[in-house]
């Protein structure tokens, strides 16, 4: 029922998948980075975990933003190794063991160093996907507190009290609160003149809402892929 070639197929698309959201979540980190960064004393650079201080929005700390992104690029290179290894596997088990008898399944018996690196694989690949699972949900708990912080920006924005402060703060969607983000949330070179110039990114806009929001999307279909990755190896011979 399980075989090589659906892990292969399942780790290739996870390697794409954690790449792609690696680019994009370093786009939205260094787009923001210079802008948020307000904090007199430390580092508060990271669109992720952002919150009001006093009149102010700043971003989180950029611990967030690194174990996000950084975890992405290293996941994308694991995806792609798995997928190597059992690309190699598949096109070695014919050729390499010619005298050697394959059972039913197409499986060559293995030697007990062989059975100890796979069970290693097994357990590996279960850490992996826990860890995936952990990440796709700092990210997606990042994304609604920047935008919860955010809402109560919005509403002194609009000047909004009682149902109209209630309607933003309860249903007005994380998407358009990142889009007030994009467009009113003020510039570095805004607040602090003295900057040099290359901190002013105004020149150009980004959608910040949707480049994060499918980053979280790549993020748990990667969590559901390497859960059956981890099913399918477990079922390998």
């Amino acid at each position: 029922m399980f075989n090589e070639k659906q892990i292969v197929v399942l780790s290739g698309i996870s390697g794409v998948l954690h790449l792609a959201a690696c680019i994009l979540l370093a786009i939205v980190w260094t787009y923001w980075s210079d802008t948020l960064n307000s904090c007199p004393e430390t580092n508060c650079s990271c669109i992720f975990y952002g919150h009001l201080r006093g009149t102010s929005f700043i971003g989180g700390s950029p611990i967030w933003c690194s174990i996000i992104t950084y975890y992405t690029l290293i996941a994308a290179i694991v995806s792609i190794g798995i997928a190597v290894y059992f690309f190699a596997r598949i096109r070695n088990k014919p050729k390499d063991f010619p005298n050697r008898a394959i059972d039913s399944d197409g499986n060559i018996p293995r030697s007990r160093n062989r059975h100890n690196f796979s069970v290693s694989l097994k357990v590996f690949c279960g850490i992996f996907a826990l860890l995936t699972f952990i990440y796709a949900c700092i990210l997606i708990e990042g994304y609604f507190t920047t935008c919860k912080e955010y809402k109560t920006l919005v509403a002194r924005y609009l000047k909004a009290s009682g149902d109209l402060s209630d309607l933003v703060t309860d249903r007005l969607s994380c998407g358009t609160v990142y889009d007030f983000l994009d467009y009113l949330h003020p510039d570095a070179i805004t607040r602090y003149p003295y900057l040099p110039q290359y901190y002013h990114h105004r020149t150009f806009r980004i959608n910040s809402g949707s480049i994060i929001l499918i980053s979280v999307v790549f993020s748990w279909l990667n969590v559901i892929i390497w859960s059956l990755i981890t099913i399918f190896i477990g079922f390998c011979k």
